[in-house]
């Protein structure tokens, strides 16, 4: 499979500042950026709002530059270290086009990311993006999502702050969730993604999906979570059981080179080696 490695740090699915966009440059730095393909996007830029999005015009842009490099690549595995969660709009866009459907989305996040420009508190991207793959929300950022996710492609893991709207989405659309308490029995973990029907994986992880405890470092940290010792047995598992296409990493708020380098370590640990490839 070919594999694109890739470099997002965008930070204007925020908006308010951009830690998590330097976040992930120090992300790279320790995975060895120098195989990675980097999106060009602009750490510094002052951001409005428009249409309940903040940011919303360069978030356009900055998703057309990544939907044009994926173009380019023509990947049939992407590992990204992103800036926020909306880094992730493209690439999993991308691969659920690119496998019809054929691909099971596991959502590791504190946070639901199920908002609308209506329904959204802050106008903030990264909160919206996982309901914009599901086909909802504004209509040019839909562009990039040719093929939307169904409800039956998502798990949510680790998910413990959801707004009033998302928590009636997730009831509405009866979304698969795992509790942190779940996640430590890995077939609990394994028999959900395989009631997708899915063959292939995706795994999205934002970093506030840990137990800020035991990880510093995460752009918006929620008690609770699990730690980093108790994720690397159940991503080994569902290495060993799926083809994994696809992993992002995002919502580093650090600079801190040993924090950075603690991400790496998880990864090797877990047997996922293509993304050192």
């Amino acid at each position: 499979m070919k594999i694109l490695k890739l470099l997002y740090p965008e930070w204007q699915g925020y908006g308010e500042d951009n830690r998590a966009g330097k976040g992930a440059i120090a992300v790279c730095n320790a995975f060895n950026r120098g195989k990675f393909v980097e999106v060009d996007v602009l750490l510094e830029e002052s951001l409005r709002v428009e249409d309940g999005i903040l940011g919303r015009a360069s978030i356009i842009k900055n998703s057309s530059k990544a939907f044009e490099r994926l173009v380019l690549e023509k990947p049939e595995r992407i590992f990204m270290i992103g800036g926020t969660c909306g880094s992730g709009l493209v690439p999993v866009a991308y691969l659920n086009q690119r496998y019809r459907g054929d691909l099971a989305v596991l959502w590791l996040d504190a946070h639901g990311d199920l908002n609308t420009p209506e329904t959204s508190p802050s106008g903030h991207f990264h909160g919206m993006v996982l309901r914009t793959l599901l086909g909802d929300g504004d209509p040019s950022l839909l562009e990039f999502v040719p093929y939307p996710l169904s409800s039956s492609q998502l798990i949510l893991a680790g998910v413990r702050d959801l707004d009033a709207a998302e928590a009636e989405y997730v009831s509405a659309e009866h979304l698969t969730i795992i509790s942190p308490d779940d996640w430590m029995d890995s077939s609990s973990v394994i028999s959900a993604v395989e009631r997708s029907g899915a063959s292939l994986l995706y795994i999205h992880l934002d970093l506030d999906f840990f137990n800020p405890v035991d990880f510093k470092g995460s752009h918006f940290p929620v008690p609770g979570g699990i730690s980093t010792d108790q994720f690397v047995p159940v991503l080994s598992a569902l290495n060993s059981r799926f083809t994994v296409v696809g992993v992002n990493v995002v919502e580093f708020a650090s600079t801190h080179p040993d924090l950075a380098g603690t991400i790496p370590a998880l990864f090797e640990k877990s047997g996922v080696t293509w993304i050192y490839d």
